[in-house]
């Protein structure tokens, strides 16, 4: 009996310092959110100097993401841009689990890998998105290869839950967007590191721009504001997958 009591006693600090560790979090997570000053950007100045390799974060309107949470970031998902040839229209890679808030107009997001039209995907967000542009650009091999890389993991499934808690443990599972992101970079040549977990690889992207990465360097995340032209139409060429 007085193990058992023990036991539910133990469970309750337990369960409570994860509580107040959350609340913490969150506290610092919406202070951030509050008072960070980042650079605007008007997305249709921006867009014709946007190339494959270029960064995309985004800060959800629902609030953080568990994994931002869990890895103690601002930013909730994460994209690459993929510009084939660099002119013509650009295209976002990601992985997401297809829901409400993650839509692209009339493009119908894959739950999983997919590549999507970056105006028509960004207009439709309901939350905040910014752009941290890679400097100097990927060169024309390194492109093709980050390209060839998104074109093939269109339809690479999304994690559920469980399966990110087994990664966790080590278990394998399909990658996560922040790992989508790092994988990308990493198959251009970029010398980001090995492949991490889910929460490693949160915080590897996020701490991105700034880092020098041999000759290159990601600049500061730009938030994009919508000037008056108003969103590009769904309609245009087709996908590059």
């Amino acid at each position: 009996m007085a193990d058992s009591a023990l036991a539910c006693a133990m469970l309750a600090v337990l369960v409570a310092g994860l509580a107040a560790a959350g609340a913490a979090r969150l506290a610092r997570y919406c202070a951030a959110l509050t008072d960070l000053r980042e650079p605007e950007a008007e997305l249709w100045q921006l867009l014709p100097a946007l190339r494959t390799g270029d960064l995309v974060l985004f800060v959800g309107a629902a609030g953080p993401s568990v994994a931002a949470l869990a890895a103690g970031t601002f930013f909730s998902h994460a994209g690459v841009v993929v510009r084939p040839g660099g002119a013509g229209r650009a295209w976002i890679s990601e992985t997401t689990p297809a829901a409400p808030l993650m839509h692209a107009g009339r493009h119908r997001l894959r739950h999983g890998a997919d590549l999507a039209p970056l105006l028509v995907r960004l207009s439709n967000y309901l939350g905040r998105s910014y752009v941290a542009r890679l400097r100097p650009p990927l060169g024309r091999a390194q492109a093709a290869r980050l390209e060839a890389e998104a074109r093939r993991l269109c339809g690479e499934p999304y994690p559920s839950l469980a399966r990110l808690a087994g990664a966790l443990c080590g278990w394998p599972a399909p990658r996560h967007c922040f790992q989508h992101v790092h994988h990308l970079l990493r198959t251009a040549g970029l010398p980001v590191g090995a492949e991490p977990g889910p929460v490693a690889a949160c915080r590897a992207v996020c701490a991105l721009p700034g880092r020098r990465l041999g000759g290159r360097a990601f600049g500061p995340p730009r938030r994009l504001a919508w000037g008056p032209a108003g969103a590009e139409k769904a309609a245009g060429p087709p996908s590059p997958r």
